[in-house]
């Protein structure tokens, strides 16, 4: 949870003075950002470090992601049960004071004037809530994984064997991918082929024909490094069905990359799958579509990790899950910025409890009050 505070005592002389703002170049305004057990991942003196994990997080949003409110507003009821965030607002407060109070006696070693004093924060009382941003991280970012097989057509099944060797010839397969091939892969089927011949649905340059390979794996997974290889080396869409043993029982599931073709080499997104599923599961027909086109969209769409907007083309959506992917990994660098200790833990006993407990400040009240 990221709290945005204002202090209701700022006294506007004291932001003119390097020690008024006591490190924080916000003053009167403080950002502080807790986990959701009350540890600091920075605190209030980090405001450059926070504004720059805001930016990030929030790059790719121009309105709020309905999903993730969604999850929030479950997990509190609509808001109505906040003890636990009322609680983390408790130690963002205590951990400003540990700061306050560490740096108060840094500057009898610094020269000059000290702090002490000169800006004290005795508790909630001194702060007026402004807004915050709960970080949610539902499963699989923001939906969970299907669990739904197609019954392909029978007119569409081919069943031919396609050697591993293939691959390695029309392929560029590095030395470890091969690696991989022989240690996760039993067997390659190219079991299905959905075309305008078989299924009667017209292709386009885009989607000329749907392949359904089947891959037995010797071990429990199939990396995929060797589902992208398979992927380059043949220039149609590939839709895959990974079958393991756990426990001696079969289990499947399928997975699959949206692919662009082009001249050069085919532009493929991540990979996308359901969950591991009994291997003698119902299957459902597949979506009624007007052409491949249409169709391998539709197979996708219930496998992408959110949902797909009103209009929304499956390259859009690739882009976007690639751009929330790179955003992720910008925030996890950020993250790594922060000091790896913190002097500062949950539920802090160095200020007054009374001056933290919503139920007995009398002067600020319920400091969700502007939230309701």
């Amino acid at each position: 949870m990221i709290f945005a505070l204002r202090s209701v005592n700022a006294d506007d002389a004291q932001l003119t003075g390097k020690s008024g703002n006591r490190g924080n170049r916000l003053h009167p305004h403080y950002l502080v950002y807790l986990d959701d057990e009350g540890n600091v991942i920075a605190d209030h003196t980090e405001a450059k470090h926070l504004l720059d994990l805001l930016r990030v997080g929030c790059r790719p949003y121009d309105e709020p992601v309905s999903d993730v409110v969604h999850a929030f507003n479950a997990a509190t009821h609509e808001g109505a049960q906040m003890g636990k965030y009322s609680g983390l607002l408790t130690d963002a407060i205590h951990s400003m004071i540990d700061v306050t109070e560490e740096r108060d006696i840094d500057s009898l070693f610094t020269g000059g004037q000290t702090t002490a004093l000169t800006q004290t924060i005795a508790g909630l009382d001194d702060f007026e809530l402004i807004a915050f941003v709960a970080i949610v991280d539902p499963p699989r970012g923001c939906r969970p994984m299907v669990d739904l097989l197609y019954k392909w057509p029978v007119a569409a099944k081919f069943g031919s064997r396609v050697p591993k060797e293939k691959f390695y010839e029309y392929g560029n397969v590095t030395t470890a991918v091969r690696e991989k091939f022989v240690s996760e892969v039993q067997r390659i089927t190219w079991a299905y082929k959905l075309a305008e011949s078989t299924i009667n649905l017209p292709g386009s340059t885009s989607v000329p024909e749907i392949q359904v390979f089947h891959i037995d794996a010797k071990t429990g997974e199939v990396a995929d490094q060797v589902l992208s290889a398979i992927d380059n080396a043949i220039q149609y869409p590939i839709i895959f069905e990974i079958t393991r043993a756990t426990a001696g029982e079969p289990q499947i599931r399928m997975v699959a990359a949206h692919k662009q073709l082009g001249s050069g080499a085919s532009k493929l997104s991540a990979y996308y799958s359901t969950g591991w599923l009994p291997a003698d599961v119902k299957r459902q027909s597949l979506p009624t579509a007007i052409g491949l086109t249409t169709l391998y969209a539709a197979i996708l769409v219930p496998l992408t990790p959110v949902t797909v907007r009103p209009g929304e083309e499956m390259s859009e959506v690739a882009d976007r899950l690639a751009t929330v992917r790179k955003l992720e990994r910008e925030i996890t660098a950020l993250s790594a910025i922060s000091a790896p200790s913190r002097s500062s833990t949950a539920r802090s006993s160095c200020a007054a409890p009374s001056k933290l407990d919503n139920k007995n400040s009398n002067s600020r009240g319920n400091p969700w009050r502007n939230y309701e």
